[in-house]
Order: structure tokens, then sequence, then C-alpha cells
């Protein structure tokens, strides 16, 4: 099987609902966002194509890769699973560098702490907690 290149790979683009956050992952520029709240019943069923898509990416070599996360709320299902994505880029950081960007309010003191124990898990990330 050949592997793939930046540029066969497809960009992920998935509309924000109620429950679930929106999600626009660049293959190209290696810039992934995550925005919004997730709290959905069944995470695994949204989040399925997005841990297709990292496993896939994660593989392929880049310059720089970016995570950034803006999550207001997210219940513990969702916390696994984002637990997985930044596993995910873990794995890609042994070969390519991958930030994370960790974006809070101020005055979230836990999502703040959430960041902070998701940063103290992964070594090979340059994780930043940005408040604002």
């Amino acid at each position: 099987m050949e592997s793939l290149s930046l540029t066969q790979m497809e960009n992920l683009a998935i509309e924000p609902s109620k429950f679930s956050p929106q999600i626009d992952f660049d293959s190209t520029t290696g810039v992934l966002k995550i925005t919004g709240a997730s709290f959905m019943e069944h995470p695994l069923e949204f989040y399925a194509p997005v841990l297709l898509w990292l496993d896939q990416f994660s593989k392929i070599p880049h310059s720089q890769s970016t995570l950034k996360v803006h999550l207001s709320y997210f219940n513990s299902g969702s916390s696994g699973i984002i637990f997985d994505i930044l596993q995910l880029l873990d794995n890609k950081a042994a070969t390519s560098p991958v930030m994370v960007e960790w974006h809070v309010d101020p005055n979230d003191e836990e999502m703040l702490a959430e960041g902070e124990e998701f940063k103290d898990c992964f070594e090979k990330l340059e994780f930043n907690i940005i408040q604002n």
C-alpha cells in the first residue's frame, strides 16, 4: 500500500451542533481546530471520522502541526476522546513538531485545570495554555 502525502490527503470539516464542536482540520497547513462545546451522549460516533483522519495525518511528515482547542465545555466521554486525539498527535510529534494551543477563558478554572492535566500527560507535544 502506498503512503499518502499531504497533497493527497483531504481536509476534514464538520459543522458544529448544539452538542458537538466544529472541526476544521487542514492537512496542507497542519492547522487543526476544535471549537465549541462537546457533550454528546455518544462521543465516539461523532469523533470516529476525526480519529481516523488523525491516524492518517499522524503518519505523514509535516514541518509543523498545530492543534487549536477552543472548547467552552466537554463532558467526561468527550474528555477520553480528546485524550485519544492528543495521543495520536503525541505519536506524530516523535517525527514532526506538534504544538497544542489550549485556549481558555481566564475565569474558567475547570477548563484551565483540564488543560494542565492534558499538558502533563504528553511530553512530546509543545503544549501552550492560552488564557483569552
